[in-house]
């Protein structure tokens, strides 16, 4: 009877010892795959370097003239660029932070222009707030290195490959970003934005205001239409002047009903889209908090408030932000392809302004744990003049 309880014993501790084998082993794999990729980004860099060693070599000189190396290198379309202010946002690094900036129309960030640029940086300020979006301009200054591909693998295509200038890559030939945000308002030298993707400390080269008369080919297409539908009204009521008042009334419905099926078929065939951006093999995400998770959110204060003992929100203007703001990032899978195919069973951290959150993503869904306050060590306030 005691041999077989050693010899079941004995059993049970190989089966211990293999599990922690497997473990370890399974470990191993990935430091071993994380390793790989570093080399690889190594690889790529050198390569980019010496190919712009090789191109300096063979470039043709071009011919000196008697103008200003300044203007020389404008029409070369060289240029050296001087950020206007640097973006102080609610996401602190790029894990989490929404690849688009319709993704989370609830975060918040400001851009103080620097006095560096203008003497007067509130002057440069002056008529943007009649807008109520603005272009902003910005460099990609965390990529991590400066190489590039002609393709590359979006996340929304689920690790398919397409050119690079079919998408909205940071890792192109000039590390340039373009966003769209909204204007809250402007303070100063300080513009107030919302639903951004930007990161804290994000350098901005330019602002622009939006403005859909030229930006927009759907306002163009119904003006275009809008036009049209008018100039047909005229000739038709020069022609039928002697109509009754119950045919014009007629008339007037059955014309606004085909002023929007025409305008609605301008809309759909003046713009086209690659079918993936709507479409993508990524599914959206559902996403819930469990209660514990819903406890925590609620000990967040709004910006201003100093209760003794409970966190508070620098951009979110509330805890309903805050449950928005987390869904919208969480509902677009903000992994890369690699952490949503390799590492399935590992927990997801970001921060969203001074809350630090961790979930876990499951078949369609994704379920927030834990918030917590960030801690001082993790937040840096990066102002610059």
């Amino acid at each position: 009877m005691s041999e077989s309880c050693n010899c079941g014993q004995h059993v049970q501790k190989l089966q211990q010892q293999v599990s922690v084998m497997r473990k370890e082993i399974k470990n191993l794999r990935q430091l071993t795959d994380g390793a790989v990729r570093s080399h690889r980004k190594n690889l790529s860099s050198l390569e980019s370097v010496l190919t712009s060693i090789k191109e300096d070599r063979t470039r043709v000189a071009v011919p000196q003239s008697d103008r200003e190396p300044s203007v020389l290198s404008l029409e070369q379309g060289i240029i050296q660029t001087v950020p206007i202010g640097y973006i102080e946002s609610c996401f602190a690094t790029k894990t989490g932070t929404p690849r688009q900036p319709t993704i989370c129309t609830p975060s918040r960030a400001t851009l103080r222009i620097r006095k560096a640029v203008f003497n007067n940086p509130e002057h440069s300020l002056v008529g943007l707030d009649q807008y109520s979006h603005v272009w902003i301009i910005f460099i990609f200054h965390k990529n991590g290195h400066q190489s590039y591909k002609a393709k590359v693998k979006p996340p929304r295509l689920n690790g398919l490959k397409t050119g690079v200038f079919s998408t909205r890559s940071p890792h192109r030939p000039n590390a340039i970003g373009l966003t769209l945000a909204r204007l809250e308002k402007i303070a100063d030298d300080t513009v107030h934005l919302s639903g951004i993707d930007m990161i804290e400390g994000t350098p901005v080269l330019d602002i622009k205001p939006y403005i859909p008369d030229y930006d927009a080919p759907h306002s163009r297409a119904l003006d275009t239409v809008g036009s049209a539908s008018t100039e047909q009204h005229i000739g038709l009521q020069e022609e039928g002047q002697h109509a009754s008042s119950h045919s014009k009334i007629m008339f007037s419905e059955d014309k606004s009903k085909a002023f929007l099926m025409t305008s609605t078929g301008a809309l759909d065939s003046y713009t086209t889209i690659a079918s993936w951006i709507r479409e993508p093999p990524v599914s959206s995400l559902s996403v819930r908090f469990t209660p514990h998770a819903e406890r925590d959110l609620k000990e967040f204060q709004p910006p201003g408030q100093a209760v003794p003992g409970k966190p508070s929100f620098q951009f979110l203007q509330s805890t309903e932000d805050a449950a928005a703001a987390i869904r919208g990032v969480l509902s677009a899978d903000p992994r890369s392809v690699y952490r949503r195919t390799r590492c399935q069973d590992q927990l997801f951290h970001f921060t969203l302004d001074t809350a630090h959150i961790t979930c876990w993503f499951g078949e369609g869904f994704a379920e927030v744990l834990r918030v917590r306050p960030v801690q001082s060590s993790e937040c840096c306030s990066k102002g610059r003049l």
